[in-house]
């Protein structure tokens, strides 16, 4: 999932098509996306193994990305082009004569994170629904009616999604700092407090979602879910600009995973959620048995 989910990324945020920057980018992302960053707070640590790895590690991928920035501002051809950073300068080239550009750094900002928290997230969402899938019979039968042509098939493979993010949230918490003050229930919280949202709790609260501990797709082909009360991509104003494209991209997925393969658990027990840095990832990696589907 890894594998298919940076695949897509590379391809939707920078467009490369270089065979050796590509297979160097390949390797580094998914090794960025693997360090704990918390110690790197700690300047002093920056000359201790492993963090100097990881900064070697980051100085390398820097160099990969100003290069191809570099590339895409002696292109002519950017308006042809539809990946994201293209489509970000081609903006600019666009844009009102004083109109402030985006300095290589703030490219350079944009596309580390969209690179590395575009499929690190998606990658753990993918595993989680074909755990929970592997788990279910029911629902896989379901699911394969939808791959093939059920009236509600497309319904039903959006509730599946959005069944799966409930259950088993990528991340669990959302975090705001406040501009002013407000009152939360008794609590009154002044400007700058920093807050947290239990997004898993409050997913898994009987209130909104009844008998909530279970797995029902079905749940989301009755009623669409206040927003505020389904909330794996954060929500209001800064959500996560990345949700629609994350969900096309699980569902295709989905689909060509289906029609191509069966997948059945090595072991019938559910994989406890565990973390890793700020994702909660199936405590197994998903593990799955797979047969060519006849």
């Amino acid at each position: 999932m890894q594998a298919i989910a940076l695949e897509v990324i590379l391809r939707a945020v920078i467009g490369e098509t270089e065979p050796g920057r590509l297979a160097e980018l390949r390797v580094l992302l998914p090794r960025i996306a693997a360090f704990d960053l918390l110690p790197l707070q700690i300047p002093a640590l920056f000359a201790v193994w492993p963090w100097r790895a990881y900064r070697q590690v980051l100085w390398r991928t820097d160099q990969l990305l100003y290069e191809l920035i570099a590339e895409r501002r002696r292109d002519p051809g950017l308006a042809g082009r539809i990946d994201v950073l293209s489509t970000l300068m081609a903006a600019e080239a666009a844009g009102a004569e004083g109109d402030a550009c985006l300095t290589d750094e703030e490219l350079r900002n944009i596309l580390i994170t969209f690179l590395i928290g575009g499929h690190e997230t998606t990658t753990t969402a993918l595993s989680w629904t074909f755990e929970r899938l592997m788990r279910h019979p029911n629902v896989m039968a379901r699911l394969h009616e939808a791959v093939n042509g059920a009236e509600d098939g497309d319904a039903y493979i959006d509730a599946l999604v959005r069944e799966t993010l409930r259950v088993r949230p990528v991340i669990s918490l959302a975090g705001r700092r406040l501009t002013r003050s407000a009152q939360l229930g008794e609590y009154r919280l002044p400007a700058g407090v920093n807050v947290l949202t239990a997004i898993g709790l409050v997913q898994k609260s009987s209130r909104w979602f009844p008998d909530s501990e279970t797995y029902r797709p079905e749940r989301f082909l009755q009623h669409r879910p206040d927003p505020y009360t389904w909330l794996p991509f954060g929500g209001g104003h800064r959500g996560c600009p990345g949700a629609a494209f994350a969900t096309f991209e699980i569902d295709t997925v989905l689909r060509t995973v289906t029609r191509h393969i069966e997948l059945t658990a090595p072991d019938l027990r559910p994989e406890r959620p565990r973390m890793r840095h700020v994702t909660l990832v199936p405590g197994h990696g998903a593990r799955a048995i797979i047969n060519p589907r006849h």
